[in-house]
């Protein structure tokens, strides 16, 4: 996403008008309207609604003008950044979907080669509905979500589990099943008003839980799960995280279909920071070499 593409659609949806914007941007309504469509194409969907009255905002293009205004300071951080660059230092912004163990030692061993590099992590209401309008520099997400943009395969979802502390009765139970939780109340975590994803696959299989506790750090969530009865679904991902938290006892929960979901670790193609570069090819290295590798060094 190149700058001077934020700074021209926000010239056009402060004029409504193609002429006008290009006018006063001094360049040719032609290669306006170009800028604007490569920006559209990279984003996936269409900020304006054309018509011979003028042009309109989309939803999107609305929620896009004003992620755009707040960063339109990013030419100046840019620099700023590639002069820290140079001397690798700096920070790297990661957004992340789900926890994943494999993820920590890429990082920690990114860390071992870069001590002044800083990496700060973001839980999942940091990406936004399209990632690629977050100020976050990489993302750890779906596969199916990557949008084309480049990364390697980090982790993968093969089994659901059934999180609670080990005081709760259900957690002498070698599996258990979601008519099993009927009676159980649930914890979970929100953003904008809507319940995470468990949520919703517990009603698209006919089972609507008992909404105990609803919080918006996972942090909170971890604490409300091992200082009371309630419970949570999660990830196979987060095995190191339960093995650090003795009180959290996690039972596998047994699905009708078999569970395969596959998380990329992914970053621009045109990074806005220049420190990812060694980041990109440093994960790339990663992949190649296997998690083991790291793990022994």
């Amino acid at each position: 996403m190149e700058l001077e593409s934020i700074k021209s659609f926000i010239k056009i949806a402060e004029t409504n008008n193609m002429t006008l914007a290009a006018e006063e941007l001094n360049i040719s309504p032609s290669a306006l309207s170009s800028a604007l469509q490569k920006l559209e194409k990279e984003l996936g969907y269409s900020l304006f609604d054309r018509s011979v009255k003028g042009m309109k905002l989309t939803a999107n293009g609305k929620y896009f003008l004003e992620w755009a205004k707040k960063n339109e300071s990013f030419k100046d951080r840019l620099i700023a950044d590639m002069d820290r660059s140079a001397h690798n230092k700096g920070k790297i912004r990661i957004g992340t979907m789900i926890n994943s163990d494999t993820l920590y030692i890429m990082l920690s061993a990114f860390l071992e080669r870069y001590p002044d590099i800083q990496i700060e992590l973001y839980d999942e209401k940091a990406i936004l509905d399209n990632y690629l309008m977050s100020a976050l520099d990489a993302f750890l997400i779906p596969k199916e979500d990557m949008q084309g943009q480049p990364g390697i395969k980090m982790a993968q979802r093969t089994s659901l589990l059934v999180m609670m502390n080990d005081r709760n009765p259900l957690a002498a139970r070698e599996h258990l099943t979601l008519d099993d939780l009927k009676d159980t109340g649930f914890v979970f975590t929100a953003h904008n008003g809507r319940l995470d994803w468990t949520y919703d696959y517990c009603t698209s299989h006919g089972f609507s839980p008992d909404v105990r506790f609803v919080c918006e750090e996972f942090d909170d969530k971890l604490d409300l799960i091992a200082n009371s009865d309630a419970v949570a679904i999660g990830y196979n991902t987060m095995r190191l995280l339960r093995a650090q938290m003795r009180k959290i006892k996690a039972i596998p929960l047994l699905t009708e279909e078999k569970v395969n979901m596959e998380f990329w670790f992914v970053w621009r193609k045109k990074p806005l920071n220049p420190l990812m570069d060694r980041l990109s090819a440093f994960a790339l290295e990663f992949d190649q070499k296997g998690r083991d590798y790291f793990s022994r060094n």
